[in-house]
């Protein structure tokens, strides 16, 4: 749904954005219109057949508040990518959306916040990570996951880079989601949790904070190593990785999406890359 709208901008020094969206309230009132029209068709209301209900009938059955949340659904992510583009933004992240300014009659106000991907000094990394010289006979050669995790602790003391804290707090909500469904299914709570191993709610977001930012940044760093060493991968590759996959039935077909594909392009890059920075060690 195309509408006419102003945005501002905001940045932090981490890379947080915030785009305030002004939606004109006609644009607004459109939206609804639309939203209560495709209703009609499958409404069910006394009185008239279902489908045949004039639509101010409809509008009442629906109610405002669910009229405007699905025109702001249709609404928002074209306001969005139009402000990203008029003041050059590439968000890394989906945004969310606060609603600043809501009055009948007046023009509305939405906040979207996002983030940027951070800017990466790699520092000399190449002249770190060199092979390690084996001074004694009894003295094995190091494994290939020894030499990963040589050259990743190498890249996180080497390269400089500033997570976003809206990147940190998507992070960390997602693996505290990702806690309570698990202690959940055990059938305990998060306070029972928490007394069982002896800590406080705050110490565990602590520990988790840290380790979003420890992953986040090798995410951006290999991100930026690939780019500079021209890491790619090709489509056999990622059909190759499907075909691995789908080996295991219950998860035919579920991978050859368009969006699937990309992640899945992610991962093997990652992996070619780490294998690069194995390979001068």
């Amino acid at each position: 749904m195309a509408a006419k709208t102003t945005s501002t901008l905001a940045k932090s020094d981490d890379g947080s954005v915030q785009l305030t969206l002004k939606i004109p309230f006609k644009d607004l009132e459109q939206g609804r219109e639309s939203a209560a029209k495709s209703h009609q068709a499958s409404a069910e209301i006394k009185g008239f057949r279902k489908g045949k209900a004039p639509l101010e009938k409809v509008k009442e059955h629906v109610g405002l508040e669910h009229l405007t949340e699905h025109a702001l659904n249709l609404m928002l992510p074209g306001l969005f990518n139009a402000a990203i583009k008029e003041h050059g933004i590439k968000p890394a992240v989906l945004p969310k959306f606060e609603l600043i300014k809501a009055q009948e009659e007046e023009d509305w106000e939405i906040r979207a916040i996002t983030a940027e991907a951070p800017m990466v000094d790699l520092g000399d990394y190449r002249s770190e990570l060199t092979p390690k010289i084996i001074t004694n006979k009894g003295e094995k050669e190091q494994t290939r996951e020894v030499k990963e995790q040589r050259a990743i602790e190498i890249l996180l003391k080497t390269a400089k880079v500033a997570v976003p804290k809206v990147l940190l707090d998507e992070e960390v909500n997602g693996r505290l989601a990702g806690l309570l469904e698990r202690i959940e299914k055990l059938g305990l709570s998060l306070d029972s949790y928490l007394a069982s191993i002896k800590k406080s709610s705050e110490q565990l977001r602590a520990e988790y904070l840290a380790q979003a930012e420890t992953t986040l940044k090798l995410e951006f760093i290999l991100i930026e190593i690939a780019n500079k060493e021209k890491v790619s991968v090709e489509e056999k590759e990622i059909d190759e990785f499907i075909k691995a996959a789908e080996a295991n039935p219950e998860y035919k077909g579920k991978f050859n999406t368009e969006d699937q594909r990309r992640t899945i392009a992610s991962i093997i890059r990652k992996r070619k890359t780490l294998d690069f920075l194995v390979s001068l060690l």
